[in-house]
This record gives C-alpha cells, structure tokens and sequence, in this order.
C-alpha cells in the first residue's frame, strides 16, 4: 500500500467513526415530560367508557361520561396527560364545547380512543399516568420504557437517559379506597438516594407531594441489579430484559403482615437524563 492509499484509508477510517459517533448522539423514540399534579378526587371521575369517537387523527372527546372531569380541579391536566399515553403521535383529542386540543404521544392504549378501556389498557394508562407524575411542580423529560410495542427508544436515547429512576405499576381506574398506585425504585434511584428509605421518601414526594395519597412504595425492583448487593432474590419485579422490568407485584410495605398481591404485565420504567 502506497502513501497515497494509507492516507485515503486513514480519511475512510475517520469517517467511519465520526459517522458512527454521530448516530448514537441521534435520538430515535419517544420521550416525554412528567408534570402531572395527581389530584385524587378528579381521578375518581376516571371512566373505562370510549375516550371519544371520531376516526383518522381527530377524536372527539366523549363529554358524556368525561366532562366531568374536564371541569373537575385538575382534570384538564389529567385529560392532557391521557391522550399523552393512550394516544398515537400525530393523533389529537379534541373538546368541542371548549376549544381544547390534546395530542397524543406514546399510543399504549390506542384502542380506548373508540372502545371501552379493558384490563390491559388500564394497567398501561395507569402505570404510564404514574411515570408522569410530579407532585413538585418540576416537569421533568423522561424516556418511558417497557414491553408495550409502541415504546421505543435506541442507543442514542440509551446514552443520553441514563439514570434508572423507578417502574411504575397498578390501577387508577379501581374506586377511591381501591385503586393500585405502586412504584419500585430503579438501580439510579436506589443508589443516589440511598437506600430503600432515600428511594421512597423521594417517590412520596414526586407522586403525592405534602399530602397524602394512595401510592404505596413496592421496594427496590431487583435487588440482582445493585452491584455488591449479595441479591437474596427479593425482587419486586421477576422479569428485566432491555433494560426495562415487567411482571411487578403488589406489595403493602406499611404492613408486615401482608401477603403480596398480584403481579402487573404493564410497567413503565422511566430514565432520566445522566
């Protein structure tokens, strides 16, 4: 190989990296904002009835069993972080009597836009409506991830959303008294905080804020993921693959009598950015 040749490889080579440094900067998926105030009274008004009706990317909200909630403290907020999670990007519902318009994002229940919401959209509103909450007023970005299909991030978002915060977990559609608000804390949270204590005081705070609320702290979600955590096995969650858990169980840790309630297919686990 001649100069000439050795330099042109060299160039090549050059490129290639910097082409390849460039591509995992990109990000590619879906992120989103937290900034729900979770007020527990609107939330009550939560009905399983059709979203809306409407086909194509207009849905027209259906004010006969969620106009309630529209005028309710908070319930335009609640409405807005709705269509955040049930609905597709691109997609909008839209309030005729006001005007209003809230676009979708992340579509995990995209058939309750013209159908009843049934088990399974309800675990994945509820647990994506959870993620989104921040009590503190701090909207936060955040990269939802899990096994619904229409999740998706790649290794730019990886890189860049790094801190395993919590996974998010239950049922807001079950009445006042009823409903599953549960959260573990992820590898970021429990190391930073520290500890079990540090994890849950903090999550009270970013769910409920001051006051009280029906969210309930589950433990760490694994505890095999801490590195120089022996991992006894006391994992919140049985299944993590692609950096997300699923298959979360219900855990009462005010009450050390309590046996453990069932377990979620529908999880969100929420990164921050490092």
């Amino acid at each position: 190989m001649n100069c000439f040749q050795r330099i042109a490889s060299f160039v090549l080579l050059v490129s290639v990296v910097a082409c390849s440094a460039q591509e995992d900067d990109v990000l590619e998926g879906k992120l989103s904002s937290n900034g729900l105030t979770i007020n527990l009274e609107t939330l009550s008004l939560l009905s399983t009835e059709a979203l809306g009706q409407g086909t194509g990317q207009t849905l027209i909200l259906n004010e006969t069993d969620f106009g309630d909630m529209l005028s309710a403290p908070g319930g335009a907020e609640l409405l807005s972080y709705i269509a955040t999670c049930a609905l597709e990007d691109g997609q909008t519902l839209t309030v005729m009597s006001t005007g209003q318009s809230f676009p979708g994002n992340l579509g995990l229940a995209t058939q309750w836009a013209n159908a009843s919401c049934d088990q399974s959209c309800q675990g994945w509103v509820s647990a994506c409506l959870l993620a989104h909450a921040n009590a503190l007023g701090q909207e936060v970005s955040i990269s939802p991830r899990g096994s619904n299909a229409s999740l998706s991030w790649n290794s730019g978002i990886e890189k860049k959303y790094s801190y395993q915060e919590s996974a998010f977990y239950g049922n807001l559609f079950l009445p006042a008294g009823q409903r599953i608000m549960q959260a573990c804390s992820g590898t970021g949270l429990y190391e930073s905080e520290p500890g079990d204590d540090g994890a849950s005081e903090f999550l009270q705070g970013r769910i409920c804020g001051s006051g009280a609320c029906e969210f309930s702290f589950a433990g760490l979600c694994q505890d095999s993921q801490i590195t120089g955590l022996p991992g006894f096995g006391l994992n919140v969650c049985t299944s993590y693959s692609d950096g997300y858990y699923s298959d979360c169980t219900e855990i009462d840790n005010t009450d050390i009598d309590a046996l453990p309630g069932p377990s979620h297919a529908e999880v969100i686990t929420v990164y921050l950015e490092n």
